[in-house]
């Protein structure tokens, strides 16, 4: 079995050097990845949903770490990513009960949140 840990870090909400439009809000958190003990460095995703769709996780697509090229199980990984994004930015999250709040452009903002996640694969 192989040993993940990823130490989430932040969030960049409708990031817009990843993509984000009309159509599609693209967003991307920020992590370390160790494998079985050992660090690989530092790493991003791409978070990525329809523009006006609801929060669930099942509507947000999460793409590999980019950069990485080891053994990963994405499936664990989206699973674990997806909650993160919801915990910083979702309608419960940190940042979206500021933004609403305080009407700030949610464009291109970042959430500081750390989480680490550990989990195991074949």
């Amino acid at each position: 079995m192989t040993k993940y840990a990823v130490h989430f870090q932040q969030v960049i909400v409708r990031s817009q050097e990843a993509g984000s439009g009309d159509e599609h809000m693209v967003s991307r958190v920020g992590f370390v990845l160790d494998v079985d003990g050992q660090r690989k460095g530092a790493f991003y995703s791409d978070l990525k949903q329809t523009v006006g769709a609801s929060m669930a996780p099942d509507a947000i697509e999460v793409g590999p770490p980019m950069g990485y090229s080891g053994r990963f199980d994405q499936n664990k990984f989206a699973d674990e990513a997806r909650k993160y994004f919801l915990e910083a930015v979702g309608p419960r999250g940190r940042v979206y009960q500021f933004a609403s709040t305080s009407h700030v452009n949610m464009e291109d903002c970042i959430a500081m949140m750390s989480k680490t996640v550990m989990f195991e694969s074949m």
